[in-house]
Parts: C-alpha cells; sequence; structure tokens
C-alpha cells in the first residue's frame, strides 16, 4: 500500500489528468498534499484493519488481555506512521523519478533508516575523518525509521515512556511535512 504513492504522480502525468486538476484555481503543493491526503485515509484504514486482525489473532490465540498492552498500541500507532512516512518518501521520489526508481529508492532509505544507529557505531570505528562524516551524514539526512520502534518492548511487555511516543509522532509528522513541501516545490518546478 505504502508504494502506490511512488506511482501517483506518474500516473497522473501520463494521462494528463494533472493539467485538468491545475486549471482550478489551486497550487502544486495543494494539489501534492490533496493526494498524499487520500493516500493517507487508505494507508490509515488499512493499518487499522491489519492491527484489529492481529489483535482478534491475539485474543484467538489466548494472549487475551496480557496480550493487548499500551506499549502493543502504541507500536501500532508507530507502525502506522511509518508507513505514512514512507508513502511521504515515495510520493517526493516520483516527483522527479520513474515509479520503479522512487520504489527502489524508498526501499533503499527504509534499509538505511532501520539501520541508523548501526550506521553511526560503524561511522565511530573510522580512522578515516571524511568516511566518518560520511556515514554520519547518511545516518542523518534519511529518516531514521527506528524511532517507530517498539519491537523489543512489545515482546517483553516493557512500558514505553510518553516522551518517546510524543517525540517519535513529531519526528515522523515533520518528515512527513517536509517531504511534501520539497515534492510541491519540485512539482512546481517539473514541466507538464
Amino acid at each position: 500500500g505504502t508504494m502506490v504513492g511512488a506511482g501517483m504522480l506518474a500516473r497522473e502525468f501520463e494521462r494528463r489528468t494533472i493539467l485538468v486538476a491545475l486549471t482550478r484555481p489551486i497550487t502544486r503543493l495543494q494539489f501534492m498534499i490533496g493526494k498524499f491526503t487520500g493516500l493517507k485515509w487508505v494507508l490509515l484504514l488499512n493499518s487499522l484493519l491489519l492491527s484489529a486482525g492481529y489483535l482478534l489473532v491475539l485474543r484467538y490465540l489466548g494472549a487475551g488481555a496480557s496480550g493487548f498492552t499500551p506499549t502493543l498500541v502504541w507500536a501500532l500507532v508507530l507502525l502506522a506512521l511509518q508507513s505514512l512516512v514512507l508513502a511521504a518518501l515515495a510520493v517526493f521520489f516520483s516527483t522527479f523519478s520513474t515509479t520503479s526508481l522512487s520504489v527502489v529508492m524508498t526501499l533503499g532509505m527504509y534499509f538505511v533508516g532501520i539501520n541508523c544507529s548501526q550506521i553511526r557505531m560503524l561511522a565511530l570505528k573510522q580512522d578515516s575523518a571524511p568516511l566518518r562524516w560520511l556515514l554520519d551524514g547518511v545516518a542523518a539526512a534519511v529518516p531514521n525509521f527506528e524511532y517507530f520502534n517498539l519491537g523489543l518492548k512489545v515482546t517483553y511487555g516493557l512500558p514505553v515512556s510518553g516522551r518517546f511516543i510524543g517525540l517519535g509522532l513529531a519526528y515522523g509528522s515533520a518528515w512527513i511535512l517536509l517531504l511534501l513541501v520539497l515534492s510541491g516545490l519540485l512539482l512546481e518546478r517539473r514541466e507538464s
């Protein structure tokens, strides 16, 4: 579902439907936000249905109330937010590349983003200052998807702080906003 955003703009340009939409008194940024909002609701509905199915399976397997913890609920919320950040990345890449390349770049950013702490640890072990700066730069330039991962806390039933949840929500929202603004700016420059 998240990768639908990668082909969203390409279809608009291929079918020339973007020209019809932009004859209205809206900016390209507003157009992007509208497209992303539709995608967001589809992803949130998908997340809600998958989460409900997961909770039903937990209940059926006998975990019942012991499996349903506040940490699990927050993990599901952060997982939904992560899918929205990935969708925003896919939309961003689709403003300047093909659908397949957008998917590859989004997946690449995801794999780098789930390993940010390992990349930073690798940077600390480097003797070469330029390589250390490069690795630190890569880790800083991509969304850190580790902020959305409560896997071990859920597995062991550990509590999660409100500060961590708040920072995760703010971090994800900031990345989505940044990516949508950049997408709108790139779309402004793209020739129709």
